[in-house]
């Protein structure tokens, strides 16, 4: 609908730009969070150009009446509410203040993800998701060193009403935003409850549930095979993205239900210092990970346990066809599902799924070459999507391929240089055969390396590649917060 005839009255929740994956300084579209006096959330979005014409006049917490807009359905992906329309901005839309004259305009709006459902959020691009819980531990503001230059980092751990824990990786102007600090303080006299909205849902992670914990500890002395655990999920983690914002202290059902259960607790909120103070030091350390393809099998020999994320730029020769390329696995751990009646499936850490509960994983070995020697590299998970551009799942069920024939896609990695984020085969490994790298992380390079020249023996024409979703470590432009009161909208341009 056009025309100043339609008039809305919102609050300015947050504000922020959507960027493109290759390039971080490049916005997409200038994002907008909204609610009415009923607390119903709405998104807003404008072309990048009126960025610099919004970022002055709008500010967080103001309420508005907004007149001379559009409306469409939402985009199909990365929204921050459930709402069935997106506001469309333009030169012409028109604000007026009125934020004086609403006192009692509702303060803020959530809609928070129950525990139960975060599962089907997992890897999802759909929705993004809001989360509360009693503040746990938050570490310091730490430098690290990513694909796309230096950024900052810091891990917030919550827990909800049932106890379950979020851990959540904070990134950027997110991570600076919220004083570690100042929560352990006021933790110190009591719960503190943190609302931290659209994140994205990177995994489940898994816990032991002791039934009736507090019956059997007094009789420790039982024999062992009296004290059953039940494997249940025992929290989940999560990441932040553009759009994330913190809000301390939010009133919601939700966040008083989760006050409630940690009512009479004291110094719940632990702080941890960083691990690089400055970005000197996580550079100094980058530089001692980065390794050639030989460097990597010498620390193999003699094998020991070694935690350490690598780093190694180097050229796909092959992919390995001899293994298939994926495999069906549970949803919530993306552990192999092995059959269990003809129709659902078995996983070992959460028990029967039904075929909802399972999707196909990449398992993808590749040959990767550089001017010193050559290794295996095996890719899984999130790391392989981002390769390829497209999930196993959907790359699978898109195109009727077996899983002992490489699709044009998988080939047509042959022959490209990425850098490899990698982690050393475990101990026991060491006896089976030649070490095999798994990958967490991988960036194609824009620029040839100095690995050998010749190319991969089957590698193709290389098709459009599709671009993987946008990843919420890549240094946001802008990222308002609420801790404890609305500031400012501001977007930095790049």
């Amino acid at each position: 609908s056009d025309g100043p005839q339609t008039l809305l009255k919102l609050r300015l929740l947050n504000a922020w730009g959507s960027y493109g994956l290759k390039n971080p300084t490049l916005i997409f579209n200038y994002c907008t969070l909204w609610n009415d006096e009923e607390g119903t959330l709405i998104q807003g979005t404008a072309p990048s150009e009126l960025t610099r014409h919004f970022s002055p006049l709008l500010q967080l917490g103001s309420v508005y009446f907004v007149s001379n807009f559009r409306v469409k359905p939402p985009a199909p992906s990365y929204r921050s509410c459930s709402h069935k329309l997106t506001i469309i901005l333009s030169a012409a839309t028109q604000f007026e203040d009125v934020t004086r004259s609403s006192p009692s305009f509702w303060p803020d709006a959530f809609e928070f993800t129950p525990f139960s459902s975060l599962h089907s959020r997992i890897r999802s691009s759909v929705y993004l998701t809001d989360v509360v819980g009693a503040v746990v531990s938050i570490t310091g503001v730490s430098s690290t060193v990513t694909s796309f230059g230096t950024t900052v980092r810091s891990d917030l751990v919550l827990q909800n009403e049932n106890h379950m824990f979020l851990d959540i990786s904070l990134w950027s102007d997110i991570a600076r935003n919220l004083n570690g600090q100042e929560l352990a303080v006021l933790g110190r006299s009591g719960p503190v409850m943190l609302a931290v909205c659209s994140l994205r849902v990177t995994g489940a992670t898994k816990g032991l549930h002791v039934p009736y914990r507090r019956t059997i500890l007094p009789f420790i002395s039982l024999p062992l095979f009296l004290i059953t655990f039940t494997p249940l999920v025992g929290g989940y983690s999560l990441t932040s993205t553009p759009g994330t914002r913190c809000v301390l202290n939010p009133v919601s059902e939700m966040a008083h239900l989760v006050q409630s259960v940690f009512f009479a607790s004291t110094n719940t909120c632990q702080y941890y210092p960083p691990r690089f103070a400055t970005p000197n030091e996580a550079a100094a350390f980058e530089a001692e990970c980065t390794k050639t393809v030989s460097q990597l099998l010498a620390l193999c020999f003699p094998p020991v346990a070694d935690s350490t994320r690598y780093h190694c730029s180097g050229r796909i020769v092959s992919v390995d066809s001899s293994m298939q390329w994926y495999y069906l696995g549970c949803a919530l751990c993306s552990k192999a599902a092995i059959d269990y009646d003809g129709v659902d499936k078995w996983c070992d850490d959460h028990r029967r799924l039904v075929p909802q509960q399972t999707q196909n994983f990449y398992k993808l070995r590749v040959t990767v070459d550089d001017n010193t020697g050559s290794a295996a590299f095996v890719l899984l998970g999130r790391a392989a999507d981002l390769l390829v551009g497209l999930t196993a799942n959907d790359l699978s069920t898109r195109f009727p391929y077996q899983r002992n024939v490489l699709p044009q896609e998988l080939l047509a990695l042959e022959g490209r240089d990425f850098t490899f984020d990698v982690q050393l085969p475990k101990p026991e490994y060491g006896a089976r055969g030649p070490p095999e790298f798994t990958v967490l992380a991988v960036n194609e390079q824009e620029q040839p390396n100095s690995c050998s020249p010749t190319l991969g023996r089957r590698a193709r024409n290389a098709m459009p590649h599709t671009p993987p979703p946008n990843s919420p470590h890549l240094m946001p432009l802008t990222s308002p917060y609420v801790v404890p009161t609305m500031q400012n909208a501001s977007v930095e341009h790049g």
